[in-house]
Order: structure tokens, then C-alpha cells, then sequence
């Protein structure tokens, strides 16, 4: 009856509506149960389902955040809301592509969505298009000149691209109408140094101090907040602060796991595993792997190279790794590789091909340069037999220690304790070891501190191995306008500089556990 009707769909918004504002409230399950509650006697209610697909990614769930998004948008394909959401859950699921798609077309219905144009302008960032990314965070300035979201993400573009001096103002414009705006803040500390005239180190002490139910962003901040007492040369403090700032990781990190995958690697990947599989991948030189320890030198490697003409950089591309994973790598990665056939890996070839052109462009040369790619050289191998290989290396303290004081993702589990850390590094040396002397693939080692020593000598043999000619454009490698999204942003737009040689010895009254764990690759000098 339409009473009753009407009555339901009643009930049905007051429970949405409590669920959002316990959303707000971050107590994520009461408001779960309420979109449930909806959901149980309406299945494809698609008010409930959209709400439940932000709750998913609150709860880092990307796939069900996509899938619970993707049933609303059939329900309802014309709503832009829903749209903008689905974007939001691919982007999550790293699927980009379809992200663009969802946006694009909420865009399309609703011209002035400030929200899903910023989405856009995040979107396209991620795909390394600097120009597009500025357009749309332009355009939702445009609509919404005040709008911190939009001042923020057009900040985070430009300091990106090495424009720290605009992104500075625009950061501090927001800053000056929400003093405490924690995205301001963080982006500010990523592209300014701050000096004891500053206002925003003392700001970030008061909220890294204050408690916080969002432990992800809280740890940013107090990063945050570090970084500004490294910068004023409080170091005691600052490693402090760094150590507040990993006690909001979970700490579930497997070392023994990590220990076992290496091992069953090293067990399986022999030299004749790989003569045996000598017509396996595609015949490509496109690809370059810029692999090694996050914070070894992997953007500066990448950023000196993507200078020569030939060269684009992609960035830190997570497909390998999604790749690996669905061999059914996770857990016995070298049996994985055993099932290969030559076929599956010239297909998986041609799709990875495939995804580092879409971010990459037409280079004759692009780089992927995702650190912990050296976990998957021999799917490299086996894939891209005529692929180049670069190996960063760095000094085993001033690496560690800069991973220890630079905020990663909770995927770098290994990074929240300084022994873990220690212990992680050298069991990345000796999966290194092992994959020098059977890879048939070709591999430089390229040492951090010999480019700072000699940068002209390195860069030429760094052009060399790419099978390249000269080009003079490589020493100026801080003049090149490209989007550089990781922590090492800021330094890739300096000139070749040596401070951060020998920089752990700031911290070495901290780093007792560190060194322990290293062992005799912890040289003290």
C-alpha cells in the first residue's frame, strides 16, 4: 500500500542519515549496521549500497568499494554522486582507466561537480599528466576559488613539477584562513624548508601532540611535524616525533614470511630455470627497471635518465607486483614461475608493455622505477629477456635511516621498527646477491654516493647502459618538467648536492638498534 510505502522509504532515510553522521563520526561500524539495516529488507536500495562503498574504502577495502559502487551506478547510472564515488573506488583499486571514465562522466552531468573535477585532477596526476592535472584543479578553483581542496591538490601538482614557490603560497593561502588544515600543512612541510621564522613548525608540534582517530593521517602529520624540526636542526626532537609517527602502523609485519618467499626464490630461480626458459617474454629494450631499497636513489636515477630525449619516465608502477600476485605469487612466488608458460608470458609482457605506455608515452626507453621491483626480477626475466635492469645502491645506514624518516604507506610494514628495518635491508642484499649471478638479463649497479662524487661519470655510464647517445641534458636533470610524486621530490629539483651523504650521524644517538641489526654492513665512520 502507499502508505506503508512511504513509511519505509521514511524509515529508510533516517537510517541513512544516521549512518552518515556516524560516518562523520568515524564509529564506522554503527554505521555500518545502519546502511545494512536498510540493505537487508531493500538489497538494491541505491542510496544504501553507494554509502557502503565509502564506508569500504574507509575500511581500505577497494575491491568491495567497487564492487558495492559499481551495483548503485547500474541502479542509478545517471547520478553524479555515485559516479564520482565509483571514481574514487578505482582510483583506490588502482584501475585508473575506469577512475577516468566514472569522473569524466559525472563531469559530463554535472559540469560544475567541483568534487569529481578535483577527483580528475588527482586522477591524472597519478597518470603523470601534469598538464591535465593543473587544468582540472584550475577549473575547480574557477568554481570554487576558496575551496582548500582544490588549492591543496593544484599545490601538491606544482610541487610535484618543482614549483615549491607557488605551491608554498598556495598552501599558505589556505593556511591563513584554516591555520590547522592538516592537508595545508603537510603538503607545505613536502615543499618548503622551514626556518625559525616560521609559523607552521610550532603548529604542527600542538596537532602532532593532539589525539586523533585517523591513525593514517596522524601519522602523516607528526612526519610532518619531524620534518619541521629537521629542518630547524632539532634532531633529538625530530627523531622523536618520527618514532611517535610509526607507533600508529599496525604491527603485523611478517618478517619470517619475507624471509621464507626470498628463500623458495633463491631454491627455484637457479641458472637452469632460466636456460631452460630462454625463448620465454618479448623481444622489447622498452622497459627499464629502476629497482633497489626506497630512498636509495631510484627518482634521482629515474630523473637523470627521463632528461634524455629518449627517455620518459612512468614512475613508481604497482602492475608488476599486481602481476606477480595474480600468478598466485603471494605465497610460493618461484613455484608461481615454474607454471609459467612461454605463452601466459608473452601475454603478460605485451599487457605490462601495455600499462607503462599508457603512463610513460611513445619513449624509446621508459622507467619503471618501483623500488621493490627487485622482488620480481625474475618475472622480469622471463618476461623482458633484452629488459635493462638499474640497481640503486646507497650507504646501508643513510638508507635505512631514510626510510625510517619519511612517511610510507602501511604496505612498508618493515619500516616502523629500526631492527626490522636493519634486518629487512639485509635480506634485500642477499635476494640481490642471488639475482647477479643467474639472471640472464642485463644489470648496473649504481651507487648513490659515486653519483654524487663523480656526476658527469656516473650519468654518461648511466646513458651508456641504456644504449643511448650523450645527451648534455642529463646533468641539468633538476630543470626537467616532469612530475615527481614521491618523498624524493623536493631533492630532485635541487643540483647534485653531498649533505645527504653521511646524514645519519644526526640521528646516530637513536640508532643503536639499527646498527646491531645491520651487523658488519653498518660501517661507522
Amino acid at each position: 500500500m502507499p502508505g506503508q510505502s512511504d513509511d519505509r522509504g521514511d524509515r529508510y532515510g533516517r537510517l541513512l542519515r544516521q549512518g552518515m553522521a556516524l560516518q562523520k563520526q568515524r564509529r564506522f561500524i554503527e554505521a555500518e549496521y545502519a546502511y545494512q539495516s536498510v540493505l537487508r529488507e531493500a538489497p538494491h536500495h541505491p542510496d544504501a549500497l553507494n554509502l557502503l562503498s565509502t564506508l569500504a574504502l574507509e575500511a581500505k577495502q577497494p575491491a568491495a568499494a567497487v564492487r558495492l559502487a559499481e551495483q548503485a551506478v547500474r541502479l542509478r547510472s545517471s547520478e553524479p554522486q555515485y559516479l564520482n564515488n565509483l571514481g574514487v573506488a578505482y582510483i583506490s583499486a588502482r584501475d585508473l582507466s575506469k577512475a577516468e571514465r566514472a569522473l569524466a562522466k559525472a563531469v559530463e552531468l554535472q559540469p560544475d561537480f567541483v568534487d569529481a573535477i578535483c577527483n580528475l585532477g588527482r586522477v591524472n596526476k597519478l597518470m603523470n599528466r601534469s598538464g591535465a592535472a593543473l587544468a582540472f584543479y584550475r577549473r575547480a578553483r574557477t568554481l570554487a576559488p576558496g575551496l582548500p581542496k582544490a588549492i591543496v591538490g593544484l599545490g601538491n601538482v606544482l610541487t610535484d613539477l618543482g614549483e615549491v614557490e607557488e605551491a608554498t603560497r598556495l598552501f599558505r593561502r589556505v593556511l591563513r584562513q584554516y591555520p590547522r588544515d592538516r592537508q595545508a600543512l603537510v603538503g607545505l612541510a613536502v615543499a618548503h624548508r622551514f626556518t625559525s621564522s616560521d609559523p607552521e613548525p610550532r603548529i604542527l608540534l600542538e596537532l602532532a601532540g593532539e589525539p586523533s582517530d585517523d591513525p593514517q593521517a596522524h601519522s602523516a602529520l607528526q612526519h610532518s611535524a619531524a620534518k619541521a624540526q629537521a629542518d630547524l636542526g632539532n634532531f633529538d626532537q625530530a627523531f622523536q616525533l618520527f618514532s611517535r609517527a610509526k607507533s600508529h602502523y599496525e604491527r603485523t609485519y611478517d618478517f619470517a614470511k619475507y624471509v621464507s618467499l626470498h628463500q623458495e626464490l633463491i631454491e627455484v630461480l637457479t641458472p637452469a630455470f632460466f636456460a631452460d626458459r630462454r625463448d620465454f617474454g618479448i623481444d622489447s629494450e622498452v622497459p627499464v627497471f629502476i629497482v633497489g631499497m626506497p630512498r636509495s636513489g631510484t627518482t634521482l636515477t629515474e630523473q637523470i635518465a627521463s632528461s634524455h630525449s629518449q627517455v620518459t619516465g612512468a614512475g613508481e608502477l604497482g602492475v608488476l607486483g599486481d602481476l606477480a600476485r595474480d600468478l598466485g605469487g603471494a605465497d610460493t612466488p618461484g613455484t608461481a614461475l615454474q607454471r609459467l608458460t612461454r605463452s601466459q608470458s608473452r601475454d603478460i609482457a605485451k599487457l605490462y608493455l601495455e600499462k607503462l605506455r599508457q603512463y610513460g608515452g611513445p619513449g624509446l626507453r621508459i622507467t619503471d622505477k618501483m623500488p621493490h621491483n627487485f622482488e620480481h626480477l625474475g618475472l622480469i626475466a622471463l618476461l623482458f629477456p633484452n629488459a635493462r635492469v638499474i640497481h640503486c645502491m646507497r650507504d646501508p645506514i643513510d638508507n635505512c635511516v631514510s626510510c625510517f624518516t619519511h612517511h610510507f604507506n602501511e604496505n612498508h610494514g618493515y619500516n616502523i621498527d629500526l631492527a626490522v628495518l636493519g634486518r629487512y635491508y639485509r635480506e634485500y642484499r642477499r635476494l640481490m646477491a642471488h639475482w647477479r649471478e643467474v639472471l640472464p638479463i642485463r644489470m648496473l649497479d649504481f651507487s648513490y654516493e659515486a653519483l654524487i662524487a663523480d656526476q658527469e661519470g656516473k650519468s654518461r655510464e648511466l646513458i651508456d647502459f641504456l644504449g643511448l647517445e650523450w645527451e648534455e641534458a642529463c646533468l641539468d636533470f633538476h630543470k626537467t618538467e616532469r612530475l615527481v610524486k614521491t618523498p624524493s621530490r623536493w631533492q630532485v629539483r635541487q643540483p647534485i648536492y653531498s649533505s645527504s651523504v653521511k646524514g645519519w650521524k644526526k640521528y646516530e644517538a637513536h640508532l643503536g638498534p639499527l646498527f646491531e641489526s645491520l651487523g658488519e654492513m653498518a660501517v661507522l665512520d
